[in-house]
């Protein structure tokens, strides 16, 4: 299981979702892979929790991540990582940028292939 903590600008508030199995992220929309329920929303190179503005999350316990496209297209997943964060609108795994949200198109860049992909997975290895 894996948990996203939402942090914000100063330290002395933070937000955490889950457990879960798996996290969605559909465009801007993070939505909880067992529930389907939308989580949070990436706007303005951030992200919208219950009315609050959380600056980057951390990825707590291991993790895998894949792209979904359209048509059931899947890329390789990525062996798990230990550290997984979002900030700014780049998600990094174990210090190397791995994806890259483009709000212009609500889709994820794979930083590795640049192919640009419309659904992100975090799950639990």
């Amino acid at each position: 299981m894996i948990q996203l903590v939402f942090k914000g600008v100063s330290s002395t508030y933070s937000t955490t979702v889950g457990p879960a199995t798996s996290f969605r992220f559909h465009g801007p929309g993070v939505h909880h892979g067992d529930t389907g329920e939308l989580v949070a929303e990436h706007r303005n190179l951030g992200w919208e929790l219950g009315g609050e503005h959380y600056v980057r999350f951390d990825c707590r316990g291991p993790a895998v991540l894949r792209f979904e496209g359209d048509g059931g297209a899947v890329s390789k997943p990525r062996e798990p990582g230990t550290q997984i964060w979002a900030a700014d609108g780049v998600m990094y795994m174990d210090g190397e940028p791995v994806a890259k949200f483009d709000e212009g198109t609500g889709r994820w860049q794979d930083i590795d292939t640049d192919v640009r992909w419309p659904v992100l997975v975090l799950a639990a290895p």
